[in-house]
């Protein structure tokens, strides 16, 4: 028995990505307490198309996307309960994301 199926633009999947974030200091040159030997919890971000998942919270932090000439072209600030945030649809290609959280900046990269 042969089954020929048809999946029309509603049914397509969109692969969810879990983002590769790294950390580092906003800026290292300002003084600051020492690091706790804990280590630092990164956000786990996944992305689906335009849309953010956080599994982990990210209150307070700072949304943004950056393009190749290191200008920012979307910014958000994650408030509190807020467990998905859509990027503008008219974004695509790659782009650089960011995470501020005052001391540390959580970044990696995003395709769109």
């Amino acid at each position: 028995m042969l089954f020929v199926g048809v999946i029309t633009a509603n049914e397509q999947q969109v692969a969810s990505e879990v983002l590769d974030l790294q950390v580092r200091l906003s800026d290292p040159t300002l003084e600051h307490e020492p690091l706790k030997s804990a280590p630092i919890r990164i956000p786990t971000v996944i992305l689906n198309d335009h849309k953010l998942t956080f599994e982990t919270s990210c209150v307070g932090c700072l949304l943004s996307i950056i393009n190749e000439e290191e200008q920012p072209v979307f910014m958000s600030t994650i408030s509190e309960g807020t467990k998905t945030l859509s990027i503008p649809s008219y974004l695509s290609g790659e782009y650089i994301i960011q995470l501020s959280t005052g001391r540390f900046v959580f970044w990696g990269y995003i395709s769109l």
